[in-house]
């Protein structure tokens, strides 16, 4: 389970420990690490924790090696960890980009890279699942970059679940619209497009929890489901849309991205006014 720590994946580590399972816990913060370890033991579950960047393929092989040490097997891995960054592509810095694709994109192909052979030569059935978002059904503006990776994520597992039909491992992508978790509060933004404090706000009123995509992960595991859109209410109606007429759909992302840049810019600027005042 990476991205453990906080969100959806200390959402789905509880549920799992209260199906009695073993969890290894893989994040970068180790205090909340810690924190999520002892929750994880309460519920009735046995946690494991490793303090790894995703984005690092060397600390990857090692998790790998530390997870399967002693013939264990993995029943379901959840390549979960991500961040985020809003703003105009433009304005995003190299970093910024470099990081994004890095923890999204590559930390899901990096945990698939270590795990996937093993699990296919367990002597048991496993499953992945990976953990995209809306934005990588849809493209969203000024989530640039975020939504190339997560188009990625997406894409990625849709070729694995065809690459093996034998069912040996099955796949899952898991495609979360809104979600009130960390990343939607302590993206960076880039431009000075975005108000924080209305992106709390929004996600009080609109956001669905982490629990709910939760349960739609453990739905994934259960029933084998190949994409599973949690929180739909913005998202399956677009992905529709881009499906049945690509043309209308780059018409409304243009017109979204008109939209997002007159509301979250004419925020920012009151509430720059609010600070200076």
């Amino acid at each position: 389970m990476t991205g453990a720590a906080s969100g959806i994946g200390k959402a789905t580590a509880l549920l799992l420990a209260r199906h009695g399972a073993k969890v290894h816990l893989v994040d970068i913060a180790a205090d909340r690490l810690i924190e999520v370890a002892d929750l994880v033991r309460a519920e009735g579950g046995e946690p494991v924790t490793h303090v790894v960047d995703v984005s690092d393929p060397a600390a990857m092989a090692e998790l790998a090696d530390a997870v399967f040490a002693g013939d264990a097997a993995v029943d379901l891995l959840h390549n979960n960890a991500g961040i985020g960054v809003g703003g105009r592509f433009i304005d995003l810095t190299l970093d910024d980009i470099q990081r994004t694709v890095g923890v999204n994109l590559l930390g899901t192909m990096y945990g698939l890279h270590y795990f996937l052979p093993r699990m296919r030569k367990q002597g048991r059935r496993g499953h992945i699942v990976n953990t995209a978002s809306g934005a990588g059904l849809v493209p969203i503006p000024l989530l640039g970059t975020y939504s190339a990776a997560k188009h990625g994520v997406v894409a990625l597992t849709e070729a694995l679940h065809a690459e093996h039909a034998d069912g040996q491992v099955g796949f899952s992508v898991v495609c979360p619209g809104v979600i009130d978790t960390p990343i939607l509060r302590n993206s960076p933004q880039r431009g000075g497009l975005v108000d924080v404090d209305l992106i709390d706000r929004l996600a009080k009123r609109f956001a669905a929890s982490p629990e709910s995509v939760a349960e739609a992960v453990w739905d994934a595991y259960a029933r084998r489901k190949v994409v599973v859109v949690v929180a739909p209410l913005f998202v399956t109606p677009a992905w529709w849309l881009r499906r049945l007429s690509p043309r209308a759909a780059q018409f409304g992302s243009r017109l979204t991205a008109v939209a997002l840049e007159q509301v979250l810019g004419g925020a920012a600027e009151r509430a720059g006014k609010k600070v200076n005042a």
